[in-house]
């Protein structure tokens, strides 16, 4: 979440290994009971960042159904793709997959929801969808 002109906008913030903010991506278009808080991106922030020798963008939650939105990040050479969400259910899970195996490349969903106690540190969770390898098997196969 972060704030501009007095609107919030539900974001995804990448920082590099030094600390310095990466990559803003700002929600495209809110979803249901979100749309009574949270402002609307404009599309601007649909880039990728060089991190590591990996070119690594993303989407926020169910924008990732968006076929425009994902082919934008596609087209500058995605290779990591992150998709932050609440949601865990096996919809989802399938969702993640169909991202990662059509360019062939990682994708990790980041639960937003942690628990922690007082004295831990709040860490994102994380999965993997690695589907290059799959994709190049299938390539083989057909040739």
């Amino acid at each position: 979440m972060r704030a501009d002109g007095g609107t919030l906008y539900t974001s995804l913030l990448v920082f590099d290994a030094s600390g310095g903010l990466a990559l803003h991506h700002r929600k495209l278009m809110p979803t249901y009971k979100e749309r009574t808080v949270w402002g609307q991106g404009d599309g601007s922030s649909l880039a990728t960042i060089g991190l590591n020798g990996a070119r690594v963008g993303g989407l926020i939650c169910w924008e990732n159904l968006m076929p425009l939105a994902r082919h934008a990040l596609y087209a500058q050479g995605e290779q990591i793709h992150l998709a932050p969400t609440a949601d865990t259910g096996a919809a989802w899970q399938a969702c993640l997959r169909h991202i990662a195996v059509m360019p062939g490349m990682l994708a990790a969903r980041m639960s937003a929801v942690s628990r922690a106690t007082r004295d831990e540190h709040i860490r994102p969770q994380a999965r993997v969808c690695r589907a290059h390898t799959q994709r190049s098997e299938a390539r083989r196969a057909y040739r």
